[in-house]
C-alpha cells in the first residue's frame, strides 16, 4: 500500500483487464499481468489515520490563515 502502511493485506494476483457492458474491471487471469492487490483492510486503523490526516491538514490551513 501506498508509503508502506501496515494496515492492509496485500496479495500477489494474476489480473486481466475485461470490458463488459460499459464497464472496465480486473479478473483472476492466468494469462494477466503479476500484480500486488489489496485483499483486506483494517478498518478501524484506517478510520484512524485517516481522520488524524484529516485534521493535521486543517490544522496546518488554520494557522497559515492566522499567520496570513
Amino acid at each position: 500500500m501506498a508509503l508502506g502502511w501496515s494496515g492492509v493485506t496485500v496479495s500477489p494476483m494474476t489480473l486481466a483487464p475485461v470490458l463488459e457492458a460499459g464497464v472496465l474491471r480486473f479478473e483472476p487471469h492466468e494469462g494477466g499481468l503479476p500484480c500486488r492487490v489489496v485483499t483486506a483492510v483494517d478498518s478501524a486503523a484506517f478510520a484512524e489515520t485517516w481522520l488524524a490526516a484529516v485534521a493535521a491538514v486543517r490544522l496546518q490551513a488554520v494557522e497559515a490563515k492566522e499567520r496570513a
